[in-house]
């Protein structure tokens, strides 16, 4: 009876495998542009939020001034008109 012997090859990648060392440096650069990506998108929330504060707070300074014009206004046209009757 004859043995047959098979000749099995490991398939499995070496640890010193230029491929797998090249995936695994692609795969730490891609980490790490995808931490820089976020610190950026949460920089420009940032920004925009803070455009957002100084818009809204224009548009209060805005509406001050405006109500204190329109008083003045209001209170010399009532000038005018009394200075007008006499």
């Amino acid at each position: 009876m004859e043995t047959v012997r098979s000749s099995a090859v490991d398939v499995r990648p070496s640890r010193t495998d230029p491929h797998i060392e090249d995936l695994g440096n692609k795969e730490k650069d891609l980490g790490d542009q995808i931490e820089v990506k976020e610190v950026s998108v949460k920089l420009k929330h940032a920004a925009v939020d803070e455009g957002k504060n100084q818009t809204a707070e224009y548009r209060r300074q805005l509406a001050a001034r405006q109500e204190s014009h329109d008083k003045a206004e209001k209170a010399n046209s009532r000038g005018l008109s009394s200075d007008s009757r006499q």
